[in-house]
């Protein structure tokens, strides 16, 4: 970690939380209604729900932890999937994932951030144990390290990044959108093209009819079809003097990659006609139903790669290249790849030569031929430049939540305040609280807050309550008042834990409910 805030301490994860120590529950004792959590429910990276199923849907049969809404969640197998939430309702988890409750020294959407910080996930992918399936240790999980902040800065950064991080997640949504617009354009351009719907106007100007089009088997215009060979590799690009063998992530819907390619062993003799070169037409022969068939003309060739037995070269006439190119990609031709391919529909399908030169090709008059493909270039170029400069935000994006995440634990992002109660002073009181802990209690972090006000101790509300998350609840207060108030004033009318409180009026303020006009709030 680089330099941190004098305030702050650097410390391990086990000696700020109970990691590790978790509430067993039996299957038989879950109730059908209760909320069932699996890894597969949670999204890489993203932290995003993808499902909520409860043990009734699920009918599992094995232990589960119990977890408690506000515990942060955090998926302990294959880490490096980085599957970690926080719990917004009490339920039932799989023993794969941890339960980390927070305390009154540990904000729990600071510890949230955390456990996604690179320095954190940097550690954990270099301690867990197993090939197939890595996990993280509990011993390691606690000598994992942490970075301490004041109380009260802890709620401020994780206050301001929820704040940055919400949107970067709606940009990246966006960009998504974008990614989709592109493809269904790519795919309406080839299909007005293949239909002939792209020189209707054409045709009348020229006199010409739909009728003057033709279809041919693919075979009939292949002069023939080249295939190389199968042989056992070294999984790496060829270097230097070495020879590759062409791999099928090397023919997808976009452009040829030799990148996509792996090793010949040195005493394999290959033919040099089954070499690779620019302006080849290669054609996946084996692959899933969603890319086998896939084809590239060959634009950029850097290394010495040669013709596997899955992907196969067409030798066909310079002129047809293209349009068959467009045609295998619309629609039309997709729908005759998938229906002549073998195998099953889960895994690798095949396409047999036979099979292949029987695809059936419409052909327009040569001159209306090269108007569609003087007006597909054209459209397909554009949407390639937008593509680019999509690919390029997408990375941008990519970059920009662990910046803010490294900002924010160098204590970066938010001002510090001297005033703050320092780290240190926290972790001592977490060594107290455990060292007057009845032995006989659950090792799970008091609910007692030390020094908190009376009003705070009373609270019974949460952001997570159903009248609470996503609701103009603050802003049903300023509506009662007969004036603005201050947000000290709305606090105390609020019942909600100080974190709470600042999150949902950072919520409300966000989607116009409330209105802040210079420290002071009133209800939009």
């Amino acid at each position: 970690m680089s330099e941190i805030p004098e305030s702050w301490l650097e410390c391990k994860l086990g000696d700020v939380t109970e990691y590790g120590t978790t509430d067993k529950v039996e299957p038989e004792a879950i109730p059908d209604s209760a909320w069932i959590l699996e890894l597969e429910d949670i999204e890489k990276d993203t932290s995003r729900l993808i499902q909520r199923m409860t043990f009734a849907e699920r009918k599992s049969k094995s232990t589960k932890n119990r977890f408690r809404r506000g515990d942060v969640l955090y998926g302990k197998l294959r880490p490096y999937l980085n599957k970690v939430i926080r719990a917004p309702e009490d339920g039932f988890a799989t023993t794969e994932i941890v339960p980390i409750p927070p305390n009154d020294c540990l904000d729990g959407d600071y510890l949230f951030y955390w456990l996604k910080h690179p320095t954190f996930t940097q550690y954990v992918n270099g301690v867990s144990h197993g090939l197939n399936m890595p996990r993280l240790g509990t011993d390691a999980g606690k000598k994992a390290p942490f970075v301490l902040a004041p109380i009260v800065e802890q709620k401020r950064i994780a206050i301001k990044l929820d704040s940055l991080l919400s949107r970067v997640d709606r940009c990246r949504e966006r960009l998504d959108r974008v990614s989709a617009i592109l493809s269904r354009f790519r795919q309406s351009v080839l299909a007005a093209a293949t239909s002939g719907r792209l020189t209707e106007d054409w045709r009348e100007r020229n006199g010409v009819s739909l009728e003057s089009w033709s279809s041919e088997p693919l075979g009939d215009l292949l002069s023939a079809i080249e295939s190389g060979i199968n042989v056992k590799c070294t999984e790496r690009p060829p270097q230097h003097a070495e020879k590759g063998l062409v791999k099928i992530s090397a023919v997808t819907w976009g452009a040829y990659n030799d990148d996509e390619s792996k090793t010949l062993p040195v005493e394999i003799e290959i033919p040099a006609s089954t070499r690779i070169q620019i302006g080849d037409f290669l054609i996946s022969r084996a692959n899933t139903l969603e890319l086998v068939g896939a084809c590239v003309i060959v634009d950029r060739v850097s290394r010495p790669v040669y013709l596997s037995d899955k992907v196969l070269r067409l030798v066909i006439p310079e002129e047809l290249k293209l349009w068959i190119l467009y045609f295998l990609r619309s629609a039309d031709g997709r729908k005759q790849i998938e229906t002549l391919a073998s195998g099953n529909q889960l895994s690798m399908r095949n396409i047999s030569q036979a099979n292949l030169r029987s695809i059936m090709i419409k052909l327009p008059p040569p001159s209306e031929r090269e108007e569609i493909i003087c007006k597909v270039k054209s459209l397909l170029d554009s949407a390639d430049r937008l593509g680019r400069r999509y690919e390029a935000a997408h990375k941008s994006t990519v970059i920009l939540t662990p910046s803010f995440l490294a900002k924010a634990f160098r204590g970066d992002l938010v001002p510090q305040d001297p005033d703050d109660e320092p780290a240190s002073v926290l972790l001592e009181r977490i060594r107290e609280q455990r060292q007057t802990s009845p032995a006989n209690k659950p090792k799970r972090p008091p609910k007692r807050t030390p020094r908190a006000p009376r009003k705070k101790a009373a609270m019974t509300k949460s952001r997570f309550d159903d009248d609470v998350q996503g609701k103009p609840y603050l802003a049903g207060f300023l509506k009662g008042s007969k004036k603005s108030l201050s947000a000290e004033d709305l606090f105390k009318k609020a019942d909600l834990p100080l974190v709470d409180f600042y999150k949902q009026l950072d919520f409300e303020v966000k989607q116009e409910l409330i209105v802040d006009r210079d420290g002071q709030l009133e209800a939009a």
